[in-house]
């Protein structure tokens, strides 16, 4: 029998093999699931970031031949597989800080939130709040997909970047962290606050253009996710304490569930928008200002491409809109910039450029060995491959749902919650993480021992789920 033969017929065991995982962890006493694709409707709710995959590629709303209620593979529920039933998955993208907080402050495992979306992975302490409402070491964190950051901007009145031949801003490092920081460019102090003060490769032009211009930050007005991912990079580029008093450092800023304080914004006073689309909304709604966002959502909005065959792209190169190209090797005049796509600022669909990310704590390799961990410290490394501001999106799920059924949790919705988490970790032909190709994002990193395979590690997380 082929190796691959094997492998299927174990990922179509899955949701057998789940219960038995589970009831033998030490001091688990949990009931099983019931009989696949036989549990109830659910919904999950939070990181703005995973929405797009989950609603047009992942879950019953986008209605196509090949998500969990159309997909042929054993591990999905499109009628023919287990009980032959058909439960439909729905997501609702709150923000990440929201959706941990419907499970740990509002207290509520139910079928509106079976499972949480989040790109803000919760520490220890989370971690421990969630599981004091059930049971110890029931809390998983499984790694769902890759995504890049996008850093979005609208220039001032008039003005296109000359500087250099991609006709976009592109960012060092540094220029990035200051930007954000609204803080120290150089000696004597000088706040970053206007284009002009950005290196000669992002010299700005035009008719009325106005470089001198400050620029104002957009960010989040919720708990973000994205938020976080932004934040761990920018302490790689800037360990000193930002933020005063209490002296916070990018890495404390980020990790905050409410992590809605941006240094200066007093002095220097940010927009916000509401989710990702706010955002982006406040961005090309006005000029003068940069933000950040996921490249899957920041493709989807027509001011920030090229016009490509379908006519819609009114930004991109040599436009007032667009998205930056971010430093990722070299240093000074040697300095290289990647796309966080790998077909750059065009209308068309591709991958997010994070291929062969390399993924720290900041100080060494991770992942973390299992889900059962926390996994918050993960972030990436200044110099890339390829694109440097790239990281993880997780779906918060349980071992043990029956030790939570005190605050709403059934056991039709944990049978759902792993009949579907398990099928989005698949690789499969007709899996979750196939699907994600060519859709601006990039699934699982996977690798060969004796190195650690996020993959491998996300779908033993999903085989964990119980009732």
């Amino acid at each position: 029998m082929s190796r691959l033969s094997v492998r299927r017929m174990f990922l179509a065991c899955i949701p057998a093999a789940a219960s038995v995982v589970a009831l033998a962890a030490p001091g688990a006493a949990n009931a099983t699931l019931l009989q696949q694709c036989a549990g109830e409707g659910i919904a999950g709710q939070g990181s703005t970031l995973q929405e797009l995959a989950q609603k047009k590629l992942w879950d019953s709303e986008a209605a196509t031949a090949t998500d969990f209620n159309g997909s042929s593979s054993a591990l999905a529920c499109s009628g023919s597989q287990g009980s032959h039933g058909k439960p439909e998955v729905k997501y609702t993208g709150t923000g990440s800080g929201p959706g941990m907080e419907s499970w740990y402050v509002e207290e509520h495992f139910g079928p509106t939130n079976a499972f949480i979306g989040t790109d803000q992975p919760p520490d220890k302490e989370v971690k421990e709040k969630i599981e004091a409402l059930g049971a110890s070491e029931t809390l998983l964190t499984i790694p769902t997909l890759q995504a890049s950051v996008a850093i979005i901007a609208h220039l001032p009145a008039g003005c296109t970047v000359t500087g250099n031949p991609t006709g976009r801003l592109e960012l060092t490092n540094k220029e990035l962290e200051e930007i954000f920081d609204a803080e120290t460019l150089k000696k004597p102090i000088v706040a970053l606050d206007k284009w002009s003060q950005l290196g000669s490769q992002n010299a700005l032009s035009g008719s009325g253009c106005k470089p001198e211009t400050e620029f104002k930050r957009v960010v989040r007005l919720e708990g973000s996710g994205t938020t976080a991912t932004l934040e761990k990079y920018l302490d790689l580029i800037n360990k000193k304490a930002v933020v005063e008093p209490g002296k916070k450092t990018w890495k404390i800023l980020g990790e905050e569930l409410e992590n809605t304080t941006w240094p200066n914004q007093t002095a220097n006073p940010v927009l916000r928008g509401k989710g990702s689309g706010g955002l982006i909304t406040e961005v090309v709604n006005n000029a003068s200002t940069i933000g950040y966002v996921n490249l899957a959502n920041a493709r989807g909005n027509a001011a920030l491409v090229e016009k490509g065959e379908k006519g819609l792209g009114t930004g991109g190169k040599g436009t007032q809109t667009f998205w930056a190209e971010i430093q990722n090797n070299g240093v000074g005049a040697k300095a290289k910039y990647a796309d966080p796509a790998t077909n750059l600022d065009v209308e068309a669909k591709a991958n997010a450029n994070c291929k062969e990310e390399k993924y720290t704590n900041g100080k060494v390799k991770f992942p973390p060995a299992s889900t059962t961990e926390p996994w918050n410290e993960v972030t990436t490394k200044t110099t890339q491959k390829f694109y440097t501001l790239c990281g993880f999106t997780y779906d918060l799920s349980l071992s043990d749902f029956e030790a939570y059924s005190g605050h709403g949790a059934t056991q039709g919705e944990a049978t759902t919650a792993a009949n579907y988490l398990n099928w989005v970790v698949n690789d499969e032909a007709g899996g979750g993480q196939g699907l994600l190709e060519g859709n601006d994002y990039l699934p699982l990193p996977s690798a060969k021992a004796p190195k650690p395979s996020v993959l491998k590690i996300a779908q033993e997380g999903a085989a964990l789920i119980n009732w």
